[in-house]
């Protein structure tokens, strides 16, 4: 069953755990909803946010990573790379692989930038 936005329903003190895949799935839906109707329900707002900074912390560490260890990731990101892409490239991920949607989100993530943005130079262990 798809997971529409509005399935999602977050009261102002709700504790948010984007850590588990549902949750980012979620967070996939209501920021398509955003991107597509440029509005946004009072009980989406935390989610958004969340899922934003969230991507942006992954986004953040990743680049770190890559300039700063002697090692490589299995992906390897553009410099301008936007979150929207990120976002676009896990809801690509996951709908070609729907049993892994209960995923940690991490993984859901590392998994779908390493489709999307394979590294040549990385090589399996």
């Amino acid at each position: 069953m798809p997971f529409t936005a509005s399935a999602l329903s977050i009261s102002d003190d709700a504790e948010l755990d984007l850590k588990n895949g549902p949750t980012f799935v979620g967070f996939i839906a209501v920021h398509k909803n955003v991107t597509e109707t440029g509005a946004m329900a009072r009980t989406e707002e935390k989610l958004f946010y969340a899922g934003i900074n969230y991507i942006k912390g992954f986004i953040d560490a990743a680049v770190m990573i890559d300039d700063g260890y002697p090692v490589h990731l299995p992906f390897h990101l553009p410099q301008d790379i936007t979150i929207a892409q990120v976002i676009q490239a896990a809801d690509k991920y996951i709908k070609a692989h729907p049993d892994h949607r209960n995923a940690p989100t991490a993984n859901l993530l590392f998994l779908s930038l390493e489709v999307a943005y394979p590294n040549p130079e990385y090589k399996k262990p």
